[in-house]
């Protein structure tokens, strides 16, 4: 999985560590327990949003967005961290905080992070349990575009699909730390909220072929009252209840026609003609001009790359001689194993950096700008919704022409429409399984539907 991509900023303390709980494993007597260390993430004090806002922030930055708008509860993270990055940019943060508890303990509502948000800059809101938060923060970014700003809003927990490559690359990185200590991990446990974590770490794991499930807690269960059996007695007990959220709109996606998968097919063609004609190599020119001109790398960064793979080799061979970790270890073999370890995650981070400095040249070829313009086409021409008031689907995104329908898109796109927020995801997951699915049956087309209309 290549996340290169997609816009980022780079701010974490990555790679986090992976560390074994000895004493719970012991206590519970088995299964061997780890932990991910994402409360080392830094920023404002670390936590899982650091990931997540990696990728937020990348992409308010491409939309050369001036104002942050983001909401949460009184004493939430998600805000503390969003509120110290805009800081650091220099970008004007306005945060909505949700009365949820009823609590008027001074202390809950002005210290902690609330303090810290005031210390970061943030201009806060304050509103009632039960607001409409997403809705306000509309309100807000309506208000701040009339007044010529360009806000960017980020939901509750970071938690959509941008927000989520956070963790996507989380489970990668894990992976990576797995593979290099030859530990087997068999589950994965998380906590899920808002669960823009947990979706991440599905694809993540999922797309590396990993075999490893994961397994979400709730962690905004409901409280109810049940009779103890043993007791007879009222308890309080946490219960998870799965709602769903009704949405006015039946998106429809129409299977392309005969003339229709012609006439993309045509598009590509096109774009492939007219990226070529402003100097832009595909990638088969691409590799060819460098293979003509003695590699792609630089005399100096092919030493580099050399040295680097020469350093990884011998420090996997010293962890070779010191063998996989065991309980018979002493502290300062053990120490040894975790240095070694920590000096072979730095040394791959520099590999890959090396390499992808290069490799993403090969991200904006005129394969890629292709393909890219096809998936927007697919989208313009086959999107449809309807209404219970309608009696027929209407497209979209409406025009005349693709470039009628691509300004529609663009502007839907600016102005935060309510319609295309709900399908722009998964229209794209679904054009992109259609068009480039190595064997894209009627079948597995009806099956992807389904899946994403659940």
């Amino acid at each position: 999985m290549h996340l290169s991509r997609f816009p980022r900023l780079h701010f974490s303390h990555l790679p986090t560590p992976l560390e074994p709980l000895e004493n719970l494993t012991k206590l519970l007597g088995g299964p061997k327990i780890f932990i991910k260390r994402d409360d080392c993430t830094g920023l404002a004090t670390g936590g899982n949003k650091t990931r997540k806002l990696e990728f937020l922030m990348g992409e308010a930055q491409q939309k050369k967005a001036d104002t942050i708008i983001t909401q949460g509860a009184t004493q939430s993270n998600h805000v503390r961290q969003t509120v110290a990055i805009s800081s650091k940019l220099g970008l004007r943060c306005e945060v909505l905080l949700e009365h949820r508890t009823g609590s008027e303990d001074p202390d809950y509502l002005e210290n902690g992070n609330v303090l810290l948000d005031r210390l970061f800059g943030a201009n806060i809101h304050s509103v009632p349990a039960g607001t409409d938060m997403d809705a306000a923060m509309q309100d807000i970014a309506d208000d701040f575009r009339k007044n010529g700003a360009n806000p960017y809003i980020i939901p509750g927990g970071g938690s959509n699909p941008t927000g989520a490559l956070g963790y996507v690359n989380c489970a990668m990185e894990l992976v990576g730390q797995l593979n290099d200590r030859s530990l087997k991990i068999d589950h994965l446990v998380t906590a899920t909220g808002s669960a823009g974590t947990q979706s991440g770490l599905v694809v993540g794991l999922e797309g590396t072929r990993s075999g490893i499930p994961v397994l979400g807690i709730c962690v905004n269960a409901d409280k109810e009252k049940r009779k103890n059996e043993e007791t007879g007695k009222e308890e309080e007990v946490e219960v998870s209840k799965k709602v769903k959220k009704e949405s006015p709109y039946e998106v429809i996606f129409k299977e392309p026609n005969r003339r229709q998968l012609e006439e993309a097919d045509m598009e590509y063609s096109i774009e492939i003609s007219r990226c070529i004609k402003k100097g832009i190599l595909t990638k088969a020119m691409l590799a060819k001009k460098y293979s003509d001109t003695g590699g792609l790398l630089t005399e100096k960064d092919a030493e580099r790359l050399v040295d680097l793979y020469g350093e990884l080799a011998e420090l996997e061979s010293q962890m070779a001689k010191l063998g996989a970790p065991s309980k018979s270890q002493t502290d300062k073999e053990d120490n040894r194993i975790k240095n070694i370890g920590g000096k072979m995650a730095l040394v791959r981070r520099d590999i890959v950096a090396l390499e992808s400095s290069y490799q993403s040249l090969f991200n904006h070829t005129a394969d890629i700008k292709s393909q890219n313009r096809v998936i927007l086409w697919y989208i313009l021409h086959l999107s449809y919704f309807k209404t219970s008031e309608m009696k027929k689907p209407e497209l979209i995104f409406p025009g005349n022409d693709f470039d009628d329908k691509t300004d529609t898109y663009y502007a839907k796109d600016e102005n935060d429409d309510e319609l295309f927020r709900l399908v722009q995801s998964k229209l794209a997951a679904v054009v992109s399984y259609w068009y480039f699915s190595d064997s894209p049956e009627k079948d597995d087309f009806d099956k992807i539907i389904d899946d994403l209309s659940a």
